[in-house]
């Protein structure tokens, strides 16, 4: 359990790294006829690690402070910074 759950744990962070850096690399060479469809893309990607981090506080973490000490994951709750990347996607 704890093998495929820091595998699968990997490899969705792995889609999400992957996923942002596409973002950044794309964003400077998208035309105007092409916006809607690259924001719809960043809005799908933004979905994600919404649900991601949902699914993290949700379940991943009480389980894993279970084991560990409570503290473990009190910074996560600020590195993932949704709200901020969010509200510069909503802005188009």
């Amino acid at each position: 359990m704890r093998i495929s759950g820091a595998s699968h744990m990997c490899n969705v962070h792995n889609v999400i790294f992957r996923g942002y850096n596409s973002i950044y690399l794309q964003a400077p060479h998208v035309q105007e006829a092409d916006m809607d469809a690259f924001l719809g893309y960043c809005r799908a990607w933004c979905k994600l690690v919404t649900l991601h981090a949902e699914e993290e506080e949700r379940n991943y973490f009480p389980e894993a402070e279970k084991l560990l000490d409570d503290s473990v994951f009190e910074q996560t709750h600020e590195e993932h910074g949704l709200p901020a990347i969010l509200g510069l996607v909503g802005k188009w």
